[in-house]
């Protein structure tokens, strides 16, 4: 899928896609200790859907950053035998 010369479009991509990914290990933990917390205390202490913007940013940030790492590989010529002649 990225095969080719990497631009630096490629690399803006991939700085996105680690936004994404930091985004994502932060609502992970946030979720994990937000459900801790209502099952060891018995009572709601923040509710689930306060994530939800959380979880977008993160689809967000994946999604951009794929397509732009995608746009950001320039395609190498493939060598066929009738051009060499």
């Amino acid at each position: 899928m990225f095969r080719g010369k990497k631009t630096t479009t490629f690399y803006v991509g991939l700085v996105a896609l680690g936004f994404g990914l930091s985004s994502l290990c932060y609502v992970l933990f946030a979720l994990i200790s937000t459900v801790f917390t209502i099952f060891s205390t018995g009572r709601i202490y923040t509710s689930l859907i306060s994530f939800l913007p959380q979880i977008c940013n993160v689809v967000i940030f994946f999604v951009i950053g794929l397509y732009v790492m995608s746009n950001g590989v320039e395609k190498q010529p493939t060598s066929n035998t009738e051009n060499s002649q």
